[in-house]
């Protein structure tokens, strides 16, 4: 799977406890594949604390849409100097 889906899973690992899903428990497990290949990562919410695994334990929803994966965000461009483009950018 891409780097970028790895970095997304990580990322929210990272954060361990939510306070805004305090009142939050369940699971959910993704099912994302490429081509044959499929990477099962499963995200479990406890009283706001988050936790990632890789691996296909059973969960109260499981994601399998490819329009899921409109919400990563994809790679950044980046010109010549290094830096990112954007919108905001000032040259000068």
């Amino acid at each position: 799977m891409t780097d970028i889906v790895r970095e997304f899973f990580e990322k929210l690992a990272a954060r361990g406890h939510e306070p805004l899903l305090h009142m939050v428990s369940g699971s959910l497990r993704f099912e994302l594949s490429a081509g044959a290949r499929i990477e099962l990562w499963r995200v479990a919410i406890k009283r706001g604390d988050v936790t990632v695994a890789r691996d296909g334990a059973k969960a109260d929803c499981v994601v399998q849409l490819v329009v899921f994966q409109r919400l990563f965000p994809g790679p950044q461009a980046v010109d010549q100097t290094g830096q990112a483009a954007g919108y905001a950018r000032r040259w000068r």
